[in-house]
């Protein structure tokens, strides 16, 4: 039975981002490479480099036109395997991890495909989408929001003073403004 013939580089970004590389090296390429802590093909390559405090993206610094750009780790890595992002399009992370640089974790997508996976995997930053408890801006939980409408004989005051939360809120939520999906 004859040996089955090797395949010649099944995984392009081998030769993309070794496994270790020199620290301090000069082109964009090879400080991107220093930064990217390879693991498993599976797993996700941390970016050890900056990272934008607000949102928590692996970045680097890239001179252009003599000013200082600074460049999204993610994008970088999806750029040195499969060239540009097409116009209108971002790099989504199939991971939802924003220091991932793993190639395989990477999608394009518009901002809508990119939002709507915020909402299915529950991130942050969708409080708004979110309905009751599950929104992280909600003040009631639903048991509070059924005893609030059950009850009568307490006024609007006592029951903001009770729960700690606005007269507002209790108005809104006893005429159904607030919390409309669990009348």
């Amino acid at each position: 039975m004859a040996a089955p013939s090797k395949i010649e580089n099944p995984r392009p970004w081998d030769k993309l981002f070794p496994k270790a590389f020199e620290a301090g090296a000069g082109t964009l390429y090879e400080r991107f490479s220093s930064y990217v802590h390879r693991r498993q093909d599976h797993q996700c390559w941390l970016w050890t480099g900056a990272l934008d405090r607000a949102n928590g993206y692996g970045q680097i610094t890239e001179w252009l036109d003599n000013k200082r750009v600074n460049r999204r780790a993610h994008c970088l890595a999806w750029e040195f395997c499969f060239g540009p992002v097409p116009e209108g399009l971002l790099i989504r992370h199939m991971c939802h991890n924003p220091r991932c640089c793993n190639p395989t974790h990477l999608l394009l997508g518009t901002h809508k495909d990119n939002f709507e996976d915020k909402i299915k995997a529950k991130r942050e930053g969708t409080s708004v989408m979110l309905k009751g408890e599950e929104n992280v801006n909600s003040k009631l939980t639903e048991k509070q929001v059924e005893e609030i409408r059950a009850t009568t004989d307490k006024t609007v005051r006592q029951m903001a003073k009770e729960y700690g939360v606005s007269k507002t809120l209790i108005s809104a939520v006893r005429c159904g403004k607030a919390w409309k999906s669990f009348i």
